[in-house]
């Protein structure tokens, strides 16, 4: 009989794998910052230039905008609410939702307690739902398929963006596709999706990434950035805030990967099988939650910037403006996994020989979408304010 999955997941040789997995799948949602988190933990550590907003203020925010009853019917009354810890793995506008239905209280509209604790790209955050010190992730969709595909008990419950948040940024002289032959492009390590994504997208202008042209492996968006300022590469892909830095240093914006057509499950919420089916309840909640987020982000700008200042300590507002520009429009409402981004992943996975058994591998492995098609058929997309 196999081994229980907890059992293993306690194993060093079984850390060790999820390192290994973690590292791999990282570099998807690059951190603003590193340092202590906005609550006093572990985390960020806060230049003192960078305020956080004054709570009162945030508070205001939060009760401007009325929050919809919670729908009768989908959810039981509760005597006290269910206790959920969760974790988020970057600073930057792809962990967006989870902070504003923490700060909008809507995890306690909904019936949960809710903790978050920001990780960073380490193993820590699968570690740490695998041996049940988290109920669910905030995290890369392309993280989710490897640590499946290693064994793990990690699902997508919630797609929260379903299209790459990066865009091509170059030096002012080059103006169309064409003239990236013979350039240099900064990246991130070569196993990682951000090289993957900027690869589909040479690909589909007609270059070949391994001929065309040179493909730096260079670090994340912050030293992409400084070697495109010192003239070491010639474009790269980069995020928020960077983007903006770039974009008023005076490079330019070639394209933005969603615009171009290209795939992937840039951002999900994440759990267990094992939670799904001890709390099925909690879980919709959570989706509940989480769904109500994404709609406030969309709809509510003012306090999306708040959240986000008190959540990156950012108050340079051309920064926060590029941040809201790039992640409002691709966030996800309704919050369903795309099979087409997962299935483009896995590709990149089958090529780059990192996982086997990605080439086998179906979409539908990864994802359970019970919990927002209930929300769909209960009519609570509708009810929410301004739909």
């Amino acid at each position: 009989m196999a081994p229980d999955i907890l059992t293993l997941c306690k194993a060093p040789t079984v850390l060790a794998l999820v390192s290994f997995i973690v590292a791999l799948g990282g570099n998807f949602a690059s951190p603003v910052w590193a340092g202590t988190s906005p609550h006093g933990g572990p985390g960020l550590g806060w230049p003192a230039s960078r305020q956080s907003p004054n709570p009162q203020v945030l508070q205001a925010a939060v009760s401007q905008q009325a929050a919809a009853p919670v729908p009768s019917g989908l959810f039981p009354s509760l005597e006290k609410a269910v206790p959920f810890r969760g974790a988020y793995v970057a600073r930057s506008g792809s962990m967006w939702v989870p902070w504003i239905s923490k700060e909008a209280g809507l995890f306690e509209k909904y019936g949960l307690d809710v903790k978050q604790d920001y990780v960073g790209m380490s193993s820590r955050p699968v570690e740490g739902m695998i041996t049940g010190t988290f109920e669910f992730l905030a995290i890369a969709g392309p993280t989710v398929l490897i640590a499946n595909l290693s064994g793990l008990d990690i699902v997508m419950v919630a797609g929260l963006v379903s299209k790459p948040h990066q865009s091509i940024i170059v030096k002012s002289g080059i103006t169309a596709p064409g003239d990236l032959r013979g350039k240099k492009l900064g990246t991130s390590q070569r196993s990682s999706s951000v090289f993957f994504l900027f690869s589909r997208a040479i690909r589909q202008w007609g270059l070949d990434p391994d001929k065309d042209v040179s493909i730096l492996s260079v670090g994340g968006p912050p030293e992409n950035f400084a070697a495109l300022s010192a003239g070491q590469i010639d474009g790269s892909l980069l995020s928020e805030p960077e983007r903006t830095r770039a974009l008023n240093a005076g490079f330019k914006e070639l394209a933005k990967l969603s615009e171009l057509g290209v795939k992937t499950q840039s951002v999900t919420i994440a759990t267990t099988l094992k939670l799904i089916n001890n709390n099925p309840d909690g879980v919709r909640r959570l989706v509940a939650a989480i769904s109500e987020g994404a709609h406030r982000l969309k709809r509510d700008k003012a306090f999306a910037l708040q959240v986000m200042t008190k959540y990156t300590r950012l108050n340079d507002p051309s920064a926060l403006q590029g941040i809201y520009e790039v992640y409002a429009p691709i966030t996800e409402e309704i919050p369903l996994p795309t099979v087409e981004g997962i299935q483009a992943d896995l590709e990149d996975l089958c090529a780059s020989g990192q996982k086997p058994q990605a080439c086998q591998a179906r979409p539908e492995r990864f994802f359970v979408l019970k919990f927002v098609r209930d929300l769909q058929e209960s009519g609570f997309y509708k009810t929410l304010p301004g739909r």
